[in-house]
């Protein structure tokens, strides 16, 4: 696998665990008396243990850069996130396009595994997010369409819950769930008659549906006004679209977990 390709793919693992959204939240409320700047950009590091690829029944810890960047709370981007402009903007409700990098899968990511499977092109997904908060609750949920790689639609949706009571802490936490399309499910769950024939699994074709559900948190720590450490955990039950996948039946596990730490300096201008 090329650097480029490993970095995204990890970096695109993050993706739901809320950074962005804690470093806004807690560099808010921390610095609440001061005036805030046009641009807010965060620059650091995580160490995270993730599955070797979707659905892997192995794991392994990468450590990556993390760096966000939010202007007049318009425009946000993140690595994990993607490239988000809030068109509306008020009243607790955000809403509008998003763009984000989905890196795909090579054989060499589990050999033993994937041996057969092919790859799964990287690609940019686009489409659109709506998300409303209300005191202390937020739900969201965003629908994105590949334009390459899997080639199908994602949808996912979730509900956290902030804790910002506690001086200098910030934790978030709430269910989510997946779903997505049969060309992405194919594409990672699915096995057609070349990869059979390559691999030795069966055959099977994968439908659309509810790809996952599970919850995830995130307690973070402001040092001080620049420097946080943050601490994540997600889990995901994978669904039937793809447990019943010959891949996920014999070299995988419907638990899926990631864990991490990430520590960044965040300043304004």
């Amino acid at each position: 696998m090329t650097r480029g390709k490993w970095m995204m793919k990890t970096l695109i693992a993050l993706s739901g665990l809320g950074l962005l959204v804690a470093w806004q939240v807690v560099a808010q409320d921390y610095g609440q008396d001061e005036a805030r700047p046009d641009w807010n950009v965060t620059l650091g590091a995580a160490a995270i243990s993730l599955p070797k690829f979707e659905g892997s029944d192995r794991y392994e810890v990468k450590v990556l850069p993390n760096i966000q960047a939010d202007w007049k709370d318009t425009v946000t981007f993140s690595m994990p996130e993607g490239l988000k402009w809030n068109v509306v903007n008020r009243d607790g409700f955000k809403a509008g396009p998003v763009v984000k990098y989905k890196g795909g899968r090579e054989e060499s990511d589990d050999r033993a595994a994937l041996r057969g499977m092919g790859e799964v092109d990287s690609t940019a997904e686009v489409g659109g997010f709506a998300k409303y908060r209300m005191g202390q609750f937020e739900g969201k949920v965003e629908a994105r369409q590949a334009l390459g790689g899997h080639e199908g639609a994602v949808v996912d949706a979730g509900v956290n819950m902030f804790v910002t009571s506690v001086p200098q802490w910030f934790f978030s936490a709430g269910p989510r769930l997946t779903w997505a399309s049969e060309d992405y499910n194919q594409a990672y769950f699915g096995v057609d008659a070349g990869q059979a024939a390559r691999s030795g699994y069966a055959r099977y074709t994968a439908d659309s549906g509810l790809k996952s559900v599970g919850v995830g948190g995130v307690a973070s720590y402001m040092i001080d006004k620049n420097w946080s450490l943050t601490g994540f955990a997600n889990y995901d039950r994978l669904q039937d679209v793809a447990t019943d996948s010959p891949l996920i039946d014999r070299n995988g596990d419907a638990n899926q977990v990631m864990v991490g730490v990430a520590v960044g300096y965040r300043f304004g201008f």
